[in-house]
């Protein structure tokens, strides 16, 4: 299911839980309301029930004629009745205990009726004569006795008169209050009946709202155990997307999603990982590069042959249909060497748009003027420039028509740097590959330039070797090729100084440090001694720091870093070219460094707060020799003010005149007593007291020596 399906599903979730909530709360309305309506008939007849008893009562009283009164008994006794029967069939009473209630009460009504109702009807009812009516209109039936035996002559009756009147009076009399008796009954039993009725419509309530609150809760509870389980699905694969992107992002290239769904996560996880291959295999195709191309330097050392080289692994790596390598020249850029059908990019006044073979020759007899817009870009800004998309580009204008033999689709320049110096541009081009290049090829291009560039300066400067045949201009040319690869300046780095230091015996030398940012928080830094002298030491160089610095990174380890190092250079080198070195990077953020050590002297740091020296070491052969070797690291913790150094063997085994050395243990002297200064005044006052003590003796080894101070005020 889609992720728009299941967020479709939610809602439809939510919709269904909201119409079933008001079904629900509608059905306990419409329960309540037919239960208010039963306790509106109860109460109808309850009143009923209250209105007859207070007849009763009064009937005694009462100024009517007989007929009149039996009519008005009778009239209420049937309201009560029909009240009754219509109680007990309500369906909220039809209940085996209520149907055996409302029975016995039902027997005690039709019991009033055959036993006391009807004797006093039966006698209002019979012969009744004018006398008796006037008299029961007159003063009622109670007082009508009363007066008929105390007072007969205000009814001018005889004796014999007055005695049959006043028993019929008694008569009608005893069967009222008879009535009144068996109503009185049956009123005990009404009131149990009608508490059993409010008592069955209060259970009914209290259950109809239990019930609802039930119904309510289990509907909102399924509904928000479903909403939740695909949300938690989405924010559980949202998770995992990130952190796997965040690794890659910190240039941790081993993650992989795996996330088996038929969605969009399914989709992302599987392009997630062909892009991881994808990386896997430029990576891969960076050490191939460098392969074939320390092959083919080994095979020979032919500029044009090894610049062939290099645009073949450009164009089967970067999949570009035609590269091309350009020098600097007074004129503008010439090209040296091209590989597949490279035509001019950049408008020129003949028309070759149609003859595919000339546009191609074009630039072997033509130099590609450094006003032409995209190359003084490129030239000016020494930056790598991408168009991925060439038609109707304004660099571009000849690139309107696709069937021209001028037309180029996507286009990448990289200027050729080595040691601030231009030497050169490398191109690329896509004209019959309709896609374009992408941001990845291009961060591979820019790799894969910086090592052809210092690869070619080697070349060139040590071709010059061979045409002089002068061993010197080799030393020359190797140290050029090294000071190449030394820093110009120290970084800048927020919240240490840093300082190094190196000096040759004798012209070139075997010894190489560098010190690099790897990102906002993160440093890395090494010391390395490379057995062996001249160019093909300065080309081990040029291959460690090319190497070194495409592999670090701020997630992957010191000794991680290493490993890929060496196995990056073994069995590319011949076996005495091997080099022993010391590397550590470190998180300014953690305060935390790591170190991992190729047969290299340990790193020593100097606390602060303890004011002691403490050397940090780690097993490991020399880089170049095994390629299956492994390297430990040690991870410790750093403070403000502390001094971290590495150096190499010719530090401390400075000789003086008499032949005694510098020894170790009077480095750390210099630099305990001078550890309240920066890293640029620490180092001045070792090397000076390092000279103090040789007197100016005969250098006899390479020296180089780095220092890093963490700031003091750093908290």
């Amino acid at each position: 299911m889609r992720i728009k399906n299941k967020l479709i599903t939610v809602q439809i979730i939510l919709i269904l839980t909201i119409l079933f909530s008001i079904l629900i709360f509608s059905s306990h309305v419409a329960r309540n309301i037919e239960i208010s309506n039963s306790r509106i008939e109860l109460g109808k007849a309850d009143t009923a029930v209250k209105r007859f008893k207070t007849y009763i009562d009064t009937t005694a009283n009462k100024r009517l004629k007989a007929d009149e009164l039996s009519k008005e008994l009778r009239t209420l006794y049937d309201i009560q009745g029909e009240y009754l029967l219509k109680i007990r069939n309500l369906d909220q009473f039809k209940t085996s205990v209520l149907k055996d209630e409302y029975a016995e009460t039902i027997r005690f009504y039709n019991n009033i009726n055959i036993t006391a109702l009807s004797e006093l009807t039966n006698l209002l009812n019979a012969d009744i004569s004018d006398e008796i009516n006037h008299i029961i209109v007159s003063t009622g039936i109670i007082e009508g006795i009363k007066k008929v035996r105390s007072r007969p002559e205000l009814f001018n009756l005889d004796s014999e008169q007055q005695e049959e009147i006043k028993n019929r009076l008694s008569e009608i009399y005893a069967a009222h209050v008879f009535l009144g008796q068996e109503y009185s009954r049956y009123l005990v039993k009404w009131n149990v009946t009608l508490y059993a009725s409010n008592r069955r419509l209060n259970t009914l309530n209290k259950f109809s709202l239990i019930r609802t609150i039930i119904l309510l809760i289990l509907l909102v509870s399924v509904a928000f155990y479903l909403s939740y389980r695909i949300t938690h699905f989405i924010s559980t694969n949202l998770k995992e997307v990130n952190t796997s992107l965040a690794k890659m992002t910190n240039g941790d290239f081993s993650s992989t999603l795996h996330i088996p769904a038929g969605d969009e996560f399914g989709d992302l996880s599987r392009r997630f990982n062909q892009f991881i291959q994808q990386l896997w295999k430029k990576l891969d195709s960076m050490s191939v590069i460098m392969k074939d191309i320390g092959s083919a330097m080994n095979e020979d050392l032919n500029l044009t042959k090894i610049q062939g080289n290099i645009l073949s692994n450009v164009t089967n790596h970067i999949i570009s249909d035609a590269s091309a390598i350009f020098t600097i020249t007074e004129e503008g850029l010439k090209m040296t060497s091209s590989k597949g059908h490279f035509p001019p990019f950049y408008p020129i006044d003949e028309d070759i748009s149609m003859d595919r073979p000339m546009a191609a020759r074009y630039l072997n007899n033509h130099v590609v003027p450094l006003d032409t817009p995209v190359v003084n870009e490129c030239l000016e800004n020494k930056a790598p420039i991408i168009i991925k998309e060439c038609l109707h580009h304004e660099y571009f204008p000849q690139c309107n028509n696709a069937d021209s033999s001028l037309y180029i689709h996507s286009f990448m320049m990289v200027p050729l740097i080595n040691a601030s110096k231009v030497i050169g541009v490398l191109v690329v081009i896509r004209s019959q590959n309709k896609r374009p290049f992408s941001d990845l090829d291009y961060s591979n291009f820019v790799s894969l330039s910086d090592y052809s560039a210092l690869t070619l300066d080697t070349l060139e400067k040590y071709n010059e070797l061979l045409e002089k045949f002068e061993m010197q201009k080799e030393i020359g040319v190797a140290a050029d090729i090294q000071n190449s690869l030394i820093p110009e300046k120290m970084p800048v780095v927020k919240g240490l100084t840093s300082s190094a230091f190196t000096l040759a015996a004798k012209g070139v030398s075997g010894d190489y440090y560098d010190f690099f940012r790897m990102n906002k928080h993160t440093i890395g830094a090494t010391v390395c001694d490379v057995a062996g002298k001249g160019v093909p030491a300065s080309l081990v160089m040029v291959m460690i720091r090319t190497i070194l610095r495409l592999v670090s990174s701020p997630t992957r380890g010191a000794a991680e870093t290493l490993t890929m190092l060496n196995k990056s250079i073994s069995g590319k080198i011949d076996v005495d070219r091997y080099a022993t070195m010391g590397f550590f990077k470190i998180d300014l953020e953690k305060m935390k460094l790591s170190y991992t050590n190729a047969a290299h002297h340990p790193i020593q740091i100097f606390r602060q707060s303890t004011q002691k020296f403490y050397a940090i070491d780690s097993p490991g052969l020399p880089v170049g020799i095994d390629r299956d070797a492994k390297y430990s690291e040690k991870r410790v913790s750093i403070y403000p003010g502390d001094i971290i150094f590495m150096y190499t063997d010719g530090f401390p085994e400075a000789r003086n005149h008499d032949g005694d050395e510098y020894s170790t243990s009077r480095m750390l002297r210099e630099i305990r007593l001078h550890c309240r200064l920066n890293a640029k005044q620490i180092l001045d006052a070792v090397i000076n007291d390092m000279h103090k003590f040789t007197a100016r003796a005969k250098q006899h080894d390479d020296q180089t020596i780095l220092i890093i101070k963490i700031d003091e005020e750093k908290k």
